[in-house]
């Protein structure tokens, strides 16, 4: 049963998306609308202020879920949660200075907690924070916003490389195919000279960014822990990515490296072509052994494709190591010498046109952080109550685009590429303000006693909507 009407303004109000003017001004346009005085309930209420692109789908859902938020982290507001695709569970939010879109990925763990941990993090990220190729999905920044502790990362519409081939009978034309690839190859190897392994490299982790090709997706946080592909599988994650694994991953455990990722990736290349893995079925055993003992299939007598592609995939995906591609660089220099780059090539996205001002932003964020005195803080769990420092700041209205559905009952949201308007949010509501809440309905006593737009401080990471 829909939460009533009065909760449902009370709480977009405590969540400090609307203040208590925009509530009065919305509710009395909202009781002139045809049959809402009739058939109005919260839920109508929240589709028309979806159409209006005054709330996200998202945020309605958790508001109707009986919930005032959180959505503001820091200087960002939070608008969907991304549920599939190599950046699941992340968070796509908005920076309500610039109005630059963004996804928030939350974390947790020991290397976020305590000082030493997170000293480590902060080195490791630092040269993160400069690298841009178009290629790779950026990473902006590392906040510490009380017992917070998230990345702010681009924001790539669309899904992963498995979702582009499912819409193509699972496979793409070879040309389409090696330029995908040699765009993932770039970017690794840029991530590779700065030290950092992707570890797990398939259809499913790559980012595929319609017209625009790859967005290679890598935890820039820690580098990518050792595989036991002989440890009992009771989530079923190991024998996916056993499809991709280098012979040396089955031997013992050990961490992925260089080489390993160039044999992921040469793996990724066969199935865009083939349209399966190299050695598909069976358990991660059975395919585990086929990797360190069986030979490929030659691309070019099964799908028609120049020799030198096949040329290509055996030394990426050659068995032994000191056989392979020794750089991703060489691989990539192979795959370019395959196509004609100066035709057909999937080009870069624009970058949104926020994405200056948005940088401008960092930089003085940082330049003021560096300033300020250090001082011990307590990390604590991001599901506890944090003591956030969140500007009096209105949020900023969604506009068009989005792909991803933020709850299980909900249809897309709307990607807000520019969102505009940024105005305070008034903290107390004075005696106009409560006479436009007593007048939100034409039809009925609308009550909403005591009801000061309080700024609550998030007590939980965003919420799922479900």
């Amino acid at each position: 049963m829909p939460i009533p009407i009065p909760d449902f303004w009370r709480l977009v109000i405590d969540s400090r998306l609307l203040s208590p003017d925009d509530c009065g001004k919305l509710g009395e346009e909202f009781g002139r609308v045809k049959g809402a005085a009739r058939q109005g309930n919260s839920r109508t209420l929240a589709e028309w202020l979806i159409s209006r692109n005054v709330l996200s789908r998202y945020q309605a859902a958790v508001i109707l879920g009986g919930k005032a938020g959180p959505f503001f982290y820091g200087d960002y507001q939070v608008y969907d949660r991304i549920t599939a695709g190599p950046i699941a569970g992340a968070f796509r939010a908005i920076h309500t200075g610039v109005g630059h879109p963004v996804t928030l990925r939350f974390l947790t763990g020991p290397h976020v907690t305590g000082e030493n941990a997170l000293a480590k993090m902060r080195r490791r990220l630092e040269p993160c924070f400069a690298a841009t190729h178009p290629h790779a999905l950026r990473v902006f920044d590392f906040v510490e916003d009380g017992s917070y502790r998230f990345l702010v990362q681009e924001n790539v519409p669309g899904g992963s490389l498995r979702d582009h081939l499912a819409h193509r009978g699972g496979r793409a034309p070879w040309e389409q195919a090696c330029r995908l690839v040699r765009q993932a190859a770039l970017a690794i190897a840029e991530m590779h000279e700065r030290g950092a392994i992707v570890g797990d490299l398939r259809p499913d982790t790559l980012l595929y960014d319609a017209g625009h090709g790859i967005k290679v997706v890598f935890d820039p946080t820690a580098p990518p822990p050792a595989i036991n592909f002989r440890r009992l599988d009771l989530e079923g994650e190991l024998t996916p990515r056993a499809d991709y694994a280098a012979p040396e991953l089955g031997e013992s455990p050990r961490p992925p490296d260089r080489l390993t990722d160039i044999y992921a990736l040469g793996c990724t290349l066969f199935e865009l072509i083939a349209g399966r893995p190299p050695f598909a079925g069976g358990d991660t055993a059975s395919k585990l052994y086929r990797h360190a003992n069986e030979a490929i299939t030659p691309l070019h007598e099964e799908h028609g494709v120049p020799e030198g592609v096949t040329q290509t995939v055996a030394y990426m995906m050659a068995k032994n190591p000191a056989v392979r591609y020794p750089r991703m660089e060489d691989a990539a220099m192979s795959l370019g010498s395959l196509i004609d780059l100066s035709q057909g090539g999937l080009q870069p996205g624009r970058a949104p046109p926020t994405l200056p001002r948005f940088e401008a932003a960092l930089a003085n964020r940082r330049a003021a952080t560096k300033r300020r005195p250090t001082s011990d803080t307590a990390t604590t769990d991001p599901a506890q109550s944090p003591q956030t420092s969140q500007a009096d700041t209105k949020p900023l209205s969604p506009g068009a685009g989005g792909k991803e559905q933020p709850e299980a009952n909900a249809t897309k949201s709307k990607t807000p590429w520019a969102w505009t308007r940024n105005a305070k949010v008034r903290i107390a509501v004075g005696s106009a303000g409560l006479l436009a809440l007593l007048a939100l309905f034409a039809w009925g006593a609308f009550e909403i006693g005591g009801c000061a737009a309080q700024s609550a401080a998030p007590t939980a990471a965003p919420e799922d909507a479900r």
